[in-house]
């Protein structure tokens, strides 16, 4: 089984690359059949591949998170909950029922973590804590999803505290560790940035940036907004990942 077959994928999507490839003609001189190879520029389909991340990576770009979190705090920058506090205290921009409001659905988030944590730290499963997990899991979309929508609508307000910072860390990490593409129809999945550490791969991701890329340029806007998409929906599916590019393509995001 190919490389390509066995990656579970959360979404992939197809660019087309201006390459140079050969290509054999064969000329008849006579009785005589000549071979003739001359390299031509032509379009290459190249297949653009956000990977699904193991549960090892899953628990590597949590770590990324609580990281950036803590250097965030310690350089006295404040977090949401320090934020909406403050508002709900003094009021000011966001009103002072929604800070509330707010504060509530961030708690109650904390909670659904922590509640299924430990149902995970179980060795054995029962059929309860099974059914209990699914309920938390859509409740914990729902909460956060509600969350997010007010927190879009004061985004200027909250894009500079310790929580966004740490979002955005993370979600730079899970694109730089899960981008593969392949040529063609070849089954090699070639990762889109070099590198075995996050570091090592980040530097990769400005060099791209700053020098230029047949690949990465042409999904540097694309790519970054389909990540994000994946990591605040949750459990989107690849259907919600192709309605989501297509709005994209349109220009609707």
């Amino acid at each position: 089984m190919s490389e390509i077959k066995k990656t579970k994928e959360i979404y992939s999507f197809t660019i087309e690359v201006e390459q140079e490839v050969e290509k054999t003609e064969v000329k008849k001189e006579g009785e005589e059949e000549i071979k003739v190879t001359k390299k031509i520029k032509e379009n290459v389909p190249h297949q653009v591949i956000i990977k699904q991340p193991s549960r090892r990576e899953i628990e590597e770009a949590e770590m990324e998170y609580s990281i950036e979190m803590s250097k965030c705090i310690k350089a006295g920058i404040v977090t949401k909950a320090m934020l909406l506090k403050k508002y709900a205290d003094s009021g000011g921009v966001l009103a002072e029922e929604e800070a509330k409001g707010l504060i509530k659905l961030h708690a109650r988030v904390a909670e659904i973590e922590m509640d299924l944590e430990k149902i995970y730290m179980k060795k054995k499963q029962t059929k309860a804590d099974k059914d209990k997990i699914s309920k938390l899991l859509e409740e914990y979309a729902e909460v956060r999803k509600e969350a997010l929508d007010v927190e879009t609508a004061y985004s200027s307000l909250f894009n500079h505290t310790a929580d966004v910072k740490a979002q955005n860390k993370t979600i730079l990490w899970f694109m730089l560790h899960t981008s593969f593409y392949r040529i063609g129809e070849e089954d090699e999945l070639i990762p889109l940035f070099k590198g075995e550490s996050f570091e090592e791969k980040k530097e990769d991701y400005y060099k791209k940036d700053e020098e230029g890329h047949v690949v990465f340029d042409k999904v540097k806007l694309k790519l970054p907004s389909l990540v994000s998409f994946w990591y605040f929906s949750e459990n989107a599916s690849k259907e919600d990942m192709k309605l989501f590019d297509d709005k994209l393509e349109e220009g609707e995001y």
